[in-house]
C-alpha cells in the first residue's frame, strides 16, 4: 500500500469518528422511540341490554334470525323455527357485544386498509341487535388482519375501521344451522310430571303418587320401583336428539311414524305464582291468584334409521314440532323399560322395627304373635316366643322380592287365593291398615313359589328359599331355650345310655373334684363332665319341632338321658380347691376346711342324697354308710353333728337320634326340640376317668408283645435295649421310646363293663388275645389285654375290647389304638 492510499483511509476514519461523536452521540442518554398505543376499549359502549332479536347474515349467503323465547332461552326464527342452543347463541352475541378493539383507522388515515384488504365490502358477517323492534347496533365483521389475530370490524353508518382483539371468524364461517339448534326435543321439570303413558313395544301407565312415589295404573295397579321409574322418566325431561333429519317431512310414513313402535305421553302440571299481591295498585282479582298450567308432550318413535343415519338409531318426532330426528338405541332403551323391570319387586313395604303384631295361618296351624317396642315377642296366650326367630320372620316378609310377575289367566294357572298355603297379616305401629302376604303353590319345577299382596294386582314369583321360613309351623317360633342355669351350681350329674350294660353313670362334686359313685367308685373324667355341663348350662335348640307327640320322635324310648342336680337355693358354693388350714366352719351349709371332718361331711351329703332319692342304688348307699361308720369310729363323737348339704332343682333331658337329627325334651315338659349333635355326643362320652394307663417311660425296663404265638421282648440294659428272642438284632432305642410314649397315657372312650366276671364274653380269655406288658424298675408289672371282638352295638366300627390284667373293668379302644398292640420286629430294629 502506498503513502497516498494510507492518507486517504486515515481521512475516512476521522470523518466516521466525527460523525459518531457529534451526530450519533453514543455516550449520551438513550433516545426512546414512541410505539403506537392500542386503544383498549369496547366497540359497543355502552353494551346493549335487553336484546330480544339477533339477525345474522354471512358472506356465504346463509342467514339466521334468533329471537328470545322467554327471559333466558333463544329460538331460531329463520331459516326455520325451532328451539335454539342457548350456549351457542349467547356465545355468538357475547363475541360481538363484548368485543374489545385496539388499533383503529379513521377516514383519511394513510394507514387505513383498502376495502379489499379489510373485506368490509363483502363482510364475513353482519349482525343486527334489536330490542322490541328497534335497532340497537349493527356490526360488520371483515377479514382477519394479515399480521395479527383479530378481524377488521366497523359499525354500520360509521367511517372508522377497528381491529378486534380476538378472532371472530369462527362465529361467522362454517357454523351450520344444526350447530345453533337446541337438540333438546323435550323440556320440562321433573317435579311437574303427573302421568306417563307408554304404548307400543311396552304398554303401561305411570302416575305420581304420594310424595315422590310412582304407581303403575295399568295394565295392573301396583307400586312402581322408584329408582327404575325415576330412571325412565328423568331422561325425558331433557331428551336430546342425536341428529335432525327432516324439518318439513312430506309424510311421516316414510319414517314409520304413522304407526310408531313406541309412543310416550307425558302430562305435566305447573303452578304459576300470582302476578301481584292483594292490594297492589292496578291489579285485577285474577292477578292475585296463582294459576295452574297443564301441558301434554308426546314422543313418537318410528322405524330404524340405520340405513340413513347413525347405526343403532331410530326416527322420532314430538307433537309440537314437525321435525324428524333420530334417537340412539341406548336412549330408546333407557326410556322404555319393560313392565317387569319398572314394577316394584318388593311384595310389601314394611318397617320391621315398627311391626307389633303378626297373625299367621300356616300349613300346620295358626298363631298370633304380639311384639313390644324392644323387639320382645310373645304368643297371644302369653307363651314366650323366640325373639330372634320372629324378627327374622318379619324381616323375611319385608325382604320378599319378585323375580317375575305372572298373569294366571295367560299362564293357565289355577291359583285359589281363598285357600293359600300360608297367610301373614302384619300390623305396624301408627298404621291403620295391616299388610297381608299370601303364599300360594310352587311352580312346576318347585324352584319358584307364587305369592301375592291382596292390596295389589298381579301375582309374583319368588325363589322357593325366600318363603321357606313362612311355611314353618307356629311351634317353631317358640322360645328355643331348653336349659339355663349356673354351671357352678351343679353338684351332681347322671347319664344313661341304652347301650350301657350297667346302671346309669353318676358323678358328684366334692371338694372341687368330680367323683363317680355309680356304677363304680373312682375319679370322674373332669374334661368330659365339664364339657357336658357347659353344653347344658346354656342349651338353645336349633328349632322347636313339636308340642307333645314325643313318640313321633322316639322320645318315648330315649336313647340318652341326662340329669343335672343343682345345689339348694341359698347354699354356699362347694369349694373349688382345698382352702388353707384353719378352724372348722360352724355354718351348716359349709364344709370343714380339711381333715377327717371334711370327709365325714362329704359322706353324709352323699348318703342324704341316696336316701332321699328312691331310684338310687341301695348297694351304693350301704357302701357309703360303711365308709362313714369306719370314718366315725376313728373320730371324736361331735363330728357326727355335721349335717349334709341340701339338694336343689333337678333337670332331666331325654334325647334320641333319628333320621340324622337329634331330638330332645325335658322329662317334665311336652316341647320337642331339635338339638345340636354335639350335645348328644357329649352326653354319650364316658364320665369315668378315661385314662387306663399311666407310667413314666423312663421307668420301663422291659416291654413285651404277645399275639397268636408271636412274641417280641425288648429289655433295657443301661442305656441300650436288647431283643431277647434274637440278641443279634440291634434295637433302636428311639423306636422303643416312641412305642412307650404311645402307651404311657392310654385312654379309652367307653367302658363296656366295670365288674366283668365272664371274660370270654368279651373275647379276653384264651389264646386269641393280644397282650402287651410293661415291667418297671421298681419290680412292678402292668399287662394290657386286647380282644379280637368288636362291640356289637358300638358306633365306632372295628373297635376292640380291652382290660388291664388283674382288674375287672373292660373298656373299648379305637381301631388305631388297638393296632398298636401288634408290633413287628422291624418296628424296633435299628437300620
Amino acid at each position: 500500500m502506498n503513502t497516498r492510499t494510507t492518507a486517504l483511509l486515515a481521512l475516512v476514519c476521522v470523518a466516521v469518528f466525527a460523525y459518531l461523536l457529534f451526530v450519533v452521540k453514543p455516550f449520551g442518554p438513550p433516545v426512546v422511540t414512541e410505539k403506537p398505543q392500542k386503544a383498549d376499549k369496547t366497540l359497543l359502549d355502552p353494551k346493549p341490554e335487553g336484546t330480544d332479536r339477533v339477525e345474522v347474515s354471512r358472506r356465504d349467503g346463509k342467514s339466521f334470525v334468533f329471537v328470545r323465547d322467554g327471559k333466558e332461552d333463544w329460538k331460531l326464527d329463520a331459516p326455520i323455527q325451532a328451539p335454539a342452543s342457548k350456549f351457542e347463541v349467547d356465545a355468538l352475541v357475547e363475541a360481538v357485544t363484548g368485543m374489545k378493539v385496539g388499533e383503529q383507522f379513521d377516514k383519511g388515515d394513510k394507514r387505513r386498509p383498502s376495502e379489499v384488504v379489510s373485506g368490509l365490502d363483502k363482510p364475513l358477517g353482519v349482525m343486527k341487535l334489536l330490542k322490541e323492534g328497534k335497532l340497537q347496533a349493527e356490526v360488520k365483521i371483515g377479514s382477519r388482519v394479515p399480521t395479527g389475530k383479530g378481524n377488521y370490524v366497523q359499525l354500520a353508518g360509521g367511517d372508522t375501521i377497528h381491529i378486534s382483539d380476538a378472532d371472530l371468524s369462527q362465529h361467522f364461517t362454517g357454523k351450520r344451522i344444526e350447530d345453533y339448534r337446541d337438540k333438546r326435543v323435550l323440556k320440562f321439570e321433573f317435579a311437574d310430571i303427573q302421568r306417563v303413558k307408554v304404548e307400543g313395544m311396552q304398554n303401561y301407565e305411570l302416575v305420581k303418587a304420594d310424595g315422590d312415589q310412582w304407581m303403575i295404573e295399568s295394565p295392573v295397579r301396583t307400586p312402581a320401583d322408584k329408582g327404575k321409574a325415576d330412571g325412565m322418566v328423568r331422561p325425558l325431561t331433557n331428551l336430546r336428539a342425536d341428529e335432525f333429519l327432516d324439518d318439513e317431512p312430506a309424510s311421516t310414513k316414510l319414517y314409520g311414524l304413522d304407526s310408531p313402535r313406541l309412543r310416550i305421553t307425558v302430562e305435566t302440571r305447573r303452578t304459576i305464582p300470582a302476578k301481584a299481591q292483594p292490594g297492589d295498585p292496578d291489579t285485577q282479582p285474577a292477578d292475585t291468584q296463582p294459576t295452574v298450567e297443564t301441558k301434554t308432550y308426546v314422543l313418537s318413535v318410528g322405524g330404524s334409521a340405520d340405513l340413513q343415519a347413525k347405526e343403532g338409531s331410530f326416527y322420532a318426532q314430538v307433537n309440537d314440532s314437525p321435525s324428524v330426528f333420530t334417537l340412539r338405541q341406548d336412549t330408546l332403551k333407557s326410556i322404555s323399560p319393560t313392565l317387569t323391570d319398572i314394577r316394584d319387586k318388593a311384595i310389601v313395604r314394611i318397617e320391621a322395627d315398627r311391626v307389633r303384631k303378626v297373625e299367621a295361618t300356616t300349613p300346620e296351624g295358626a298363631m298370633t304373635l304380639i311384639g313390644g317396642e324392644q323387639g320382645q315377642w310373645r304368643f297371644s296366650d302369653g307363651t314366650e316366643a323366640d325373639d330372634a326367630l320372629v324378627n327374622d320372620l318379619v324381616k323375611a316378609i319385608g325382604d320378599l322380592k319378585a323375580t317375575d310377575f305372572v298373569d294366571p289367566g295367560k299362564e293357565l294357572l289355577v291359583l285359589d287365593w281363598e285357600k293359600p298355603r300360608a297367610r301373614y297379616v302384619l300390623t305396624q305401629e301408627g298404621q291403620l291398615n295391616p299388610v297381608t302376604v299370601l303364599v300360594g303353590p310352587a311352580s312346576a319345577s318347585g324352584k319358584m313359589v307364587y305369592v301375592r299382596n291382596p292390596a295389589q294386582e298381579g301375582v309374583a314369583a319368588v325363589p322357593e328359599a325366600s318363603v321357606a321360613g313362612l311355611l314353618q309351623p307356629p311351634v317353631s317360633y317358640r322360645d328355643r331355650s331348653v336349659l339355663s342355669f349356673n354351671k357352678e351350681d351343679v353338684v351332681e350329674l347322671r347319664t344313661y345310655r341304652t347301650d350301657m350294660p350297667f346302671p346309669p353313670e353318676r358323678v358328684v362334686k366334692a371338694d372341687g373334684k368330680w367323683l363317680m359313685i355309680e356304677p363304680v367308685q373312682g375319679p370322674a373324667d373332669e374334661d368330659s363332665v365339664r364339657n357336658l355341663i357347659q353344653d347344658l348350662a346354656s342349651l338353645p335348640a336349633k328349632q322347636v319341632v313339636s308340642i307333645g307327640d314325643k313318640a313321633k320322635f322316639g322320645l318315648d324310648k330315649p336313647t340318652v338321658i341326662v340329669s343335672v342336680t343343682l345345689k339348694a337355693p341359698g347354699a354356699a358354693p362347694a369349694p373349688t380347691e382345698t382352702p388353707a388350714a384353719g378352724p372348722p366352719a360352724t355354718t351348716p351349709a359349709s364344709l370343714p376346711a380339711s381333715g377327717p371332718e371334711r370327709d365325714v361331711a362329704i359322706l353324709k351329703q352323699l348318703i342324704e342324697y341316696q336316701e332321699t332319692n328312691p331310684e338310687e342304688n341301695p348297694k351304693a348307699t350301704e357302701m357309703l354308710k360303711d365308709m362313714l361308720a369306719q370314718k366315725l369310729a376313728s373320730m371324736p363323737a361331735d363330728a357326727a353333728a355335721i349335717p349334709p348339704a341340701p339338694k336343689g332343682k333337678v333337670y332331666e333331658l331325654h334325647m334320641t337320634y333319628r333320621d340324622n337329627k337329634v331330638y330332645g325334651c325335658l322329662a317334665d315338659g311336652d316341647v320337642v326340640y331339635e338339638l345340636d349333635e354335639k350335645v348328644y355326643d357329649d352326653a354319650r362320652v364316658e364320665l369315668y376317668q378315661q385314662q387306663v394307663l399311666k407310667f413314666d417311660p423312663a421307668d420301663v425296663i422291659q416291654l413285651a408283645f404277645r399275639s397268636k404265638g408271636i412274641g417280641i421282648t425288648v429289655s433295657k440294659a443301661g442305656d441300650q435295649w436288647k431283643y431277647l428272642e434274637d440278641p443279634m438284632v440291634q434295637v433302636d432305642a428311639l423306636k422303643v421310646t416312641d412305642v412307650l410314649n404311645a402307651f404311657k397315657d392310654l385312654k379309652t372312650y367307653r367302658y363296656a363293663d366295670f365288674n366283668a366276671t365272664d371274660l370270654g364274653k368279651y373275647g379276653l380269655a384264651g389264646d386269641d388275645v393280644d397282650r402287651v406288658s410293661f415291667s418297671m424298675k421298681d419290680g412292678s408289672r402292668i399287662e394290657v389285654l386286647v380282644s379280637q371282638m368288636s362291640p356289637p352295638t358300638d358306633q365306632v366300627k372295628t373297635s376292640r375290647y380291652a382290660m388291664i390284667a388283674g382288674d375287672t373293668k373292660v373298656f373299648q379302644l379305637h381301631p388305631d389304638q388297638a393296632g398298636k398292640f401288634r408290633q413287628r420286629v422291624e418296628d424296633f430294629q435299628k437300620k
